[in-house]
């Protein structure tokens, strides 16, 4: 029977593996040298503007041609909310239409975030948080908080900040006051209070070249911000202004428009905020940042509502987005590329991704892309290639005639027998 083994037949199966081919990727960065191990970089502008839009087109390729397997992290936001039971006392306003109530916590909770609700609408108030062991005696814990609601009915807008954050407190007993104002006193509805933790996420800062233009006719100003290229992410802005026209034009609170686009006579929709600064002998803040889902396109537009007041004059634009890395398993000794600029590539699948948790990241190395050049063989067909059959027409003849004879003999022996 171990005869039987040589009874080999040709029809062998032939797999396919997918292999990287040069000539469909149109860039390529040298990365600098690692010396083994995890390695980490950066993407950069490059990259972004010419890559995908989901970068399933990078690629990293050693010298000797290897596929290297990676993984392309995106930093996000890290964040937790443990709510405490509370019972809530004491739900009033004074005289001078200033809201309170006293929250009642566990023994032993450690807090540092108070959420008012409220279905008041369309206020401005700054706000105190106090805290006390056993009631009576109250201990500042925050003095400038601020609270906020703007609800535009019409326009279908609507914008509320009522969360008052504060050092970590073991105090049990908690008060909160909002001052009132003409307009009269919030209405406290309930009371949340938890211990939040966040870590951020890293992000890319840019100061983009920007433009600042009036429409009267609209009672609206816009700010046109130029990232110089198309790809860049962008999912937060965050705006400066200083007063033109005295102390008392900084203070505002507006109502934006963000748009984004490739062209300045082109926009896209992308989402509603809100702005607002005071400087007074009363309160101190301000909210000059804009969030909105993430978009590649080069330039952004915010148009800023103005109504009947002067315009703001904003100074300042910079831009962020999250931060993107590369993580790659290096080995000493080899050198590597990183090609993109293939728009029909679909993103790769690797093992790497499932077992990196089991290996020290922490202690990865960093290394730098270079800069961009063409790949010279990007569009060039290559030259076909000629099956062995046809270089060596015999060999497939020679071959049936071999397994022919190999057949015969294992016949005219089981016939023997």
């Amino acid at each position: 029977m171990k005869k039987i083994i040589f009874a080999v037949l040709f029809f062998l199966p032939a797999f396919c593996f997918g292999a990287f081919e040069q000539q469909f990727w149109q860039f390529y960065k040298e990365i600098s040298p690692a010396s083994g191990d995890i390695t980490k970089f950066v993407l950069d502008s490059d990259v972004f503007a010419s890559a995908n839009e989901n970068m399933s087109d990078l690629r990293i390729i050693s010298h000797k041609g290897r596929e290297v397997p990676y993984k392309l992290s995106v930093s996000r936001d890290t964040e937790a909310t443990a709510f405490v039971p509370v019972k809530i006392t004491n739900n009033s306003y004074a005289e001078d239409k200033t809201a309170s109530a006293v929250i009642e916590t566990e023994a032993g909770s450690v807090v540092n975030r108070l959420h008012v609700i409220t279905d008041s609408e369309n206020f401005q108030r700054t706000a105190k948080v106090y805290g006390s062991t056993d009631g009576k005696n109250w201990s500042v814990i925050l003095d400038n908080g601020y609270v906020y609601d703007y609800t535009d009915q019409k326009g279908g807008f609507h914008s509320q900040g009522t969360e008052l954050s504060f050092p970590d407190s073991t105090f049990r007993y908690l008060k909160v006051e909002i001052v009132g104002d003409i307009s009269g006193s919030i209405k406290i509805t309930g009371i949340e209070v938890a211990k939040f933790t966040k870590e951020a996420a890293r992000e890319v800062e840019r100061t983009p070249v920007f433009s600042v233009s009036e429409n009267k006719a609209k009672r609206e100003s816009s700010i046109i911000i130029d990232l110089g290229q198309r790809g860049i992410p962008v999912n937060k802005i965050v705006l400066d202004s200083t007063p033109d026209y005295g102390v008392v034009y900084d203070n505002y609170n507006r109502v934006v428009t963000i748009y984004s686009g490739n062209a300045k006579d082109s926009w896209t929709y992308v989402g509603n905020d809100y702005v607002y600064r005071y400087r007074t002998s009363f309160i101190s803040s301000e909210k000059l940042t804009l969030q909105f889902p993430e978009t590649t396109d080069r330039y952004l537009k915010v148009v800023v509502q103005n109504k009947d007041d002067v315009p703001v004059h904003f100074t300042s634009v910079k831009t962020f987005a999250t931060y993107r890395e590369i993580l790659f398993q290096s080995v000493t000794g080899e050198t590597y590329k990183l090609y993109y600029g293939s728009k029909n590539a679909k993103a790769p699948e690797y093992d790497f991704e499932t077992y990196l948790q089991y290996l020290d990241v922490s202690k990865a190395q960093t290394v730098t892309l270079g800069a961009e050049k063409k790949n010279d063989t990007f569009g060039v067909v290559p030259a076909p290639v000629i099956p062995k059959s046809e270089k060596n027409p015999y060999l497939l003849p020679v071959g049936l005639g071999i397994s022919a004879i190999i057949l015969l003999l294992l016949i005219w022996r089981f016939l023997k027998k």
